[in-house]
């Protein structure tokens, strides 16, 4: 069951992040307003030197990827509501997902250039740094 759970963790953490990494700021609604999805049949900085016959399929890509995390999502759920102990399952699920989150917002500090961008990262730094060493606490007094 060990194996199964971080099999099914390491596998989401892998599309998570790089789903997340792939989001861009137009995800993000501003003051209350809806923003519109990214076109991603434009071509952007990424796609201009890519064969035609990828940018194609990019959209097609994306709708895989976020159906792929809904499943994975929903499987995850389910692994944890049937495990014999679910907050154990939960936060040792959460704390890949938390360090992932850390590591992508150490990414965009370092290269990114929007500063609105990078309050965002050192937000998230700081408070998933605080979740992990929470989490961790709580696994040492269960036994982990």
């Amino acid at each position: 069951m060990k194996i199964h759970l971080r099999l099914i963790t390491a596998f989401a953490l892998m599309i998570l992040s790089s789903a997340a990494i792939a989001q861009s700021d137009a995800y993000r609604p501003d003051a209350g307003a809806m923003a519109a999805a990214p076109d991603h049949t434009a071509p952007g900085p990424m796609m201009e030197n890519l064969p035609e016959q990828c940018t194609k399929m990019m959209p097609m890509m994306h709708q895989m990827m976020q159906m792929m995390q809904g499943e994975m999502i929903k499987g995850m759920a389910a692994n944890i509501s049937e495990s014999s102990a679910p907050d154990l399952a939960f936060v040792r699920a959460m704390i890949p997902h938390h360090q992932s989150a850390v590591d992508m917002a150490r990414a965009v500090l370092k290269h990114g250039k929007d500063e609105r961008v990078k309050k965002w990262a050192n937000q998230i730094i700081e408070a998933q740094e605080a979740e992990i060493a929470e989490m961790q606490g709580w696994l040492k007094e269960h036994g982990e």
